[in-house]
């Protein structure tokens, strides 16, 4: 009799150390790689999208930033359901990420298994890796949650398949979220119930923003295929505009990874059906087949491109061990969107992800609606439809929540125990318990707050964005109250509160993190001289080498290379890094000492948390190289300078990150 299982394993891979948060909590209104303009030529509802709902920054995350890109063999967690058909493995301690997806009968990874662990700079809080299936939450980008250990429980279920339900509390947007994988005893579909769950105390709607993000292997091959005749591109360096997709659409076929010449999101405009999909499929007709009820609207592919930046990135995700393109599902039409969930509501959906097989020759040909037909008749597409259907339709009137198999953080339990304190009333958790000892060290300070204080001394070990703790905050006298208080208001962007906040704390402690607080709100404001006071004065205060590299990279901003270089040289000598030693070649630069910033590149600097989209050491090569040639020949013109320096000096493929040919 068919059976599913579902168990606690172990896998081994080469692994990147994954080190604490650095406290270098945010401040300042952060760059956003995918702004777009808004006087792009879009119709009023994209247009309301992408102007809605954007934060200031993440706080009251902390990044996690502390890694490196030395590998070796570490066990990871996973949760593993079973069945005759598939094999699904779900990493708990990392966002609940789906790592693997294997069909036995076809012996083939539907998922793009990364072989390595390693972080790159590519989410809001800079650690993430490439590889399965990501959910993403909260704001444009990769979650704050997807290096994160989540809360994990088992679901029984009277029909006998096999469930396990992944959940946390979101800070940034106060809402519970659970990913609730399901695999039934004879299924050959994975399906994922998620939902979304306001229990802020608000009458406001909240910005939502929902991607699942699936990484597939990319071949020479690989054709991505959705029900859609035009598609939004995003290339980084251009305005979202709609192109054709289909027989007649410009050449090359974007549908044909492999072709693509650089990087670039594609948002498909996606006929109206009652399940929309995405397939990736190879010449031999198989591939994965994603499939979603009617809320999850959105559907996109991703490329690197074949350009040398983008084959660096690659192999920079995975240690040159394989190349992936995304397919994914939204709640909105774009990812450059967040879209209004009303106050109190709970928005839930279901995907199904599978084996889909047809005829190769078809799904590849020259005929695009052809392609469509062959993969929406299939027998995938309608075993994906029925278990869809099938799983909206049932009563979970009689699942119970089961053994526990992972604990996330302590937030969702604070939020419990803070609704009890001002008798406000604690949210529904029967689903997703949060329980008293959930809370941590992260949690202590702010149930100190509750229990009438002090708010602790030294360095905060967390933050609140939430302004139902203002008051909390307000009471108390210790300078990191002030301080923690001052983070919250830049979070909301109302700046004269913050000064007034970490002012208060300065006067009473001068800390380096309230001044580095300062400095950022300083130069956001554009008063560039308060900005460079409070910055050297927390460089005279710090004592982190994390915060030395960061203050030494304000005050570059601020055009102070010399004491940038100084900040950098003892951050160097302190913990020997890329990070500083990036940091002491661009003030070289700066200083017009080229050939000593040559040097340093010429030794090797490799940047671990080198953020996507960031260019900084393409141009600083070809800065130092032009700067060389420039003092040779102080009369040559700007063009032969730079042609000189390409041909001297050509781009290594080491320090080619570049996203567009035009970088």
């Amino acid at each position: 009799m068919a059976s599913a299982s579902l168990r606690v394993e172990t896998v081994s891979l080469p692994s990147a150390t994954l080190g604490d948060p650095v406290n270098l909590v945010p401040v300042r209104r952060t760059h956003d790689l995918h702004a777009v303009d808004a006087g792009v030529q879009i119709d009023e509802d994209l247009r309301a999208g992408l102007s809605y709902g954007h934060v200031r920054n993440i706080a009251p995350y902390l990044p996690q930033q502390d890694y490196d890109r030395t590998l070796v063999d570490r066990e990871h967690r996973v949760l593993v359901l079973e069945n005759d058909h598939l094999r699904a493995e779900i990493l708990p301690d990392l966002g609940g990420r789906l790592r693997r997806l294997y069909d036995k009968g076809a012996e083939r990874e539907l998922l793009h298994v990364n072989a390595v662990f390693q972080p790159g700079n590519l989410a809001l809080r800079n650690a993430w890796f490439s590889g399965g299936v990501e959910w993403n939450i909260g704001t444009i980008g990769h979650t704050p949650l997807t290096a994160s250990t989540l809360h994990a429980v088992e679901i029984e279920r009277p029909d006998g398949a096999a469930a396990v339900r992944l959940y946390e509390y979101e800070r940034l947007r106060g809402v519970v979220y659970s990913v609730e994988f399901v695999l039934g005893a004879d299924a050959r579909e994975l399906l994922v119930h998620n939902s979304i769950v306001d229990v802020r105390e608000s009458s406001e709607p909240v910005p939502m923003y929902w991607w699942s993000n699936i990484a597939v292997d990319q071949t020479a091959d690989t054709r991505v295929i959705a029900p859609a005749h035009g598609a939004w591109k995003f290339a980084y360096r251009e305005n979202v505009h709609l192109i054709p997709v289909g027989d007649d659409a410009p050449r090359p076929d974007i549908t044909r990874p492999a072709l693509a010449p650089q990087a670039a999101d594609y948002f498909f405009d996606l006929d109206e059906r009652t399940h929309p999909w995405i397939a990736a499929v190879e010449a031999d007709g198989r591939g994965l087949l994603q499939m979603s009820d009617a809320l999850l609207r959105g559907r996109k592919l991703f490329v690197w491109g074949e350009s040398e930046g983008g084959r660096r990135w690659q192999s920079w995700l995975s240690h040159g061990t394989g190349t992936y393109l995304e397919i994914q599902a939204g709640i909105a039409r774009t990812q450059l969107e967040h879209v209004p969930m009303p106050a109190g509501a709970t928005w839930s959906w279901i995907e199904a992800y599978g084996l889909v097989e047809v005829d190769g020759t078809v799904a590849l040909g020259e005929s695009w609606d052809a392609a469509i037909d062959v993969v929406a008749a299939s027998s995938a597409a309608e075993r994906h439809r029925v278990a869809i259907e099938a799983e909206s339709a049932r009563s979970t009137a009689d699942d119970r929540v089961g053994e526990v198999l992972s604990i996330g953080s302590g937030w969702g339990a604070l939020e419990q125990r803070r609704r009890i304190h001002t008798r406000s009333g604690p949210f529904d958790d029967s689903r997703t318990p949060f329980r008293p000892n959930h809370l941590g060290p992260e949690q202590e300070g702010w149930l100190q707050l509750l229990r009438g204080g002090p708010f602790p001394d030294g360095l905060p070990l967390s933050y609140q964005r939430d302004d139902a703790w203002a008051p909390f905050l307000e009471s108390e006298t210790t300078p990191d109250a002030a301080f923690a208080l001052g983070v919250l208001h830049a979070a909301h962007g109302r700046l004269d509160e913050a000064v007034a906040a970490l002012s208060a704390a300065v006067q009473a402690q001068d800390t380096w993190y309230a001044r580095r607080a300062l400095a950022e709100i300083a130069q956001e404001r554009g008063d560039e001289s308060a900005a460079r006071a409070h910055a050297l004065r927390a460089l005279e205060l710090a004592d982190v080498a994390a915060a030395t590299i960061d203050l030494g990279e304000l005050l570059l901003r601020l055009g102070a290379p010399a004491e940038a270089l100084q900040a950098a040289t003892a951050a160097d000598e302190e913990h020997p890094g890329g990070r500083a030693r990036l940091l002491r070649a661009q003030a070289l630069v700066a200083l017009e000492r080229p050939t000593e910033a040559r040097d340093l590149l010429a030794a090797g600097i490799e940047v671990a948390d080198l953020a996507e989209g960031d260019n900084a050491l393409t141009e600083l090569w070809r800065t130092a190289a032009i700067g060389i040639q420039r003092a040779a020949d102080p009369a040559a013109s700007a063009q032969v300078l730079a042609d000189r320096a390409e041909a001297v000096d050509p781009l290594p493929a080491r320090y080619d990150f570049r996203m567009s040919l035009d970088a």
